[in-house]
């Protein structure tokens, strides 16, 4: 009796179909995680933009708030104040919350390009022991939008003169 050997050697058509569907499976799911990590990290980074320059700004203002002699009356969305002779100014210009150094004549960005500063407020509040206090209030938006939109969050304090 002979034997007869099948020398073809390859893929059936099922195999290749079970193969192919395996890896469209496998790719359809990399894919749908590489997008919500993704989406993970803008938000991330949004929420985390925000509320670091909130606190820079709030840091900022009440070291040279503290630093100042004196505190001229602030309108609305500018703040002047005095260090040294020098008149030193907070306004928003364009989104972004600057900050004017009068002894150099410079003129300084305080929120980082990924956040926008809107609705700031300065108010001069009163003080029973005579030094100048400054309630602020301003707006932070992230300028990556996540998929619930922009992060923002309102900041608020006051801040007293030495």
């Amino acid at each position: 009796m002979r034997k007869i050997y099948n020398t073809s050697k390859g893929f059936t058509l099922i195999e290749c179909l079970l193969y192919m569907g395996i890896f469209s499976i496998l790719l359809v799911v990399t894919v749908q995680m590489f997008g919500s990590i993704f989406d993970l990290q803008t938000e991330s980074e949004a929420t985390s933009s925000v509320s670091q320059d909130g606190r820079y700004i709030l840091n900022r203002m009440a070291y040279d708030l503290m630093q100042a002699q004196s505190v001229a009356s602030p309108n609305s969305s500018t703040l002047t104040f005095l260090i040294n002779g020098a008149s030193d100014s907070y306004f928003i210009s364009g989104g972004n919350l600057n900050f004017t150094n009068g002894a150099i004549g410079a003129t300084d960005r305080l929120n980082s390009s990924d956040t926008t500063v809107s609705n700031l407020n300065f108010t001069e509040v009163e003080n029973a022991s005579g030094t100048s206090t400054v309630q602020i209030i301003f707006t932070l938006s992230s300028v990556a939008v996540k998929k619930s939109g922009n992060e923002i969050k309102t900041f608020e304090t006051a801040i007293g003169t030495r």
